[in-house]
């Protein structure tokens, strides 16, 4: 009997912990999709200025005609390290989501459950959504020089 007991006490200690690391692991990814949004979303703002001044400096230098729009080449460069920031954040997301899918699947093959709650298969449609969340920020930026460019009569507010 007292063998029983202690099988069960394992058994819900293990349940337990389990449950308490995907807690854990969605609270990181979530904070890790809200930074991670953040930043980007500072540093978009950031590149805004940088590239109003250098577009005001090569004006001044006559390197571009007034109302010119910044080389492509140079507003390339704060793509880059927009996309360079997108790629840190998405790999740290996929550690968190490996780490996340391993402790789901220790959960759901445990087999008899504690608390024999069923757990449900999660689906898989979803699973990238957070990378094109990331990578969102350097395709827009992009966007936005190809808007700026194809549009000259859009007058670009610098």
């Amino acid at each position: 009997m007292t063998n029983m007991s202690e099988e069960k006490e394992q058994l819900k200690k293990k349940e337990e912990w389990l449950r308490e690391e995907l807690r854990h692991t969605r609270m990181m990814w979530l904070n890790l999709l809200k930074w991670g949004v953040t930043v980007l979303a500072a540093l978009e703002s950031s590149l805004y200025f940088v590239r109003r001044d250098v577009t005001e400096h090569l004006i001044a230098a006559g390197a571009l005609p007034i109302g010119g729009l910044m080389p492509w080449p140079r507003w390339f460069l704060g793509t880059l390290f927009l996309a360079f920031i997108a790629y840190v954040f998405a790999l740290l997301t996929v550690y968190i989501g490996k780490k996340h899918t391993g402790y789901r699947e220790q959960l759901v093959s445990m087999k008899p459950s504690y608390s024999e709650i069923k757990e449900i298969p999660v689906g898989t449609k979803l699973k990238n959504a957070p990378y094109y969340l990331f990578y969102a920020f350097p395709v827009i930026d992009q966007l936005l020089y190809l808007t700026f460019s194809i549009s000259k009569s859009f007058k670009i507010p610098w």
